[in-house]
């Protein structure tokens, strides 16, 4: 499952981290990135009833649309933080690059599926 990317006691270790090192773009696109797994995976799940898949209806598009363009803004605020004209620090910043790497499968997926 896709929502298993930070469960537990490391979801909350990695929540700690955004808020102690005061990133909390990061902790916002982290929040957008797990909202949306979870919802991919309730749309991807089989249905007990229903032997052929059954595409999502009307409000669970919309639903899902919502998710994925907060998860584009936020990661726009992290591009943003990172690369705009009121960029923070490289030396503020740096550590994010190997979090962000770790993230690229789901971010790549996200794109691919949006």
């Amino acid at each position: 499952s896709l929502a298993s990317l930070s469960s537990g006691d490391a979801q909350e270790s990695l929540d700690g981290v955004l808020r102690n090192r005061d990133a909390p773009e990061l902790a916002r696109l982290l929040d957008s990135v797990e909202q949306l797994t979870k919802m991919m995976d309730r749309l991807s799940a089989p249905t007990a009833s229903a032997a052929l898949p059954v595409p999502p209806s009307s409000e669970h598009r919309r639903a899902a649309r919502a998710a994925y363009l907060r998860f584009l803004n936020e990661l726009e605020a992290v591009e943003a933080a990172v690369l705009g004209p009121k960029a923070r620090p490289l030396a503020e910043t740096r550590w994010w690059v190997p979090l962000l790497l770790r993230w690229r499968y789901y971010v790549c997926s996200f794109f691919s599926w949006g």
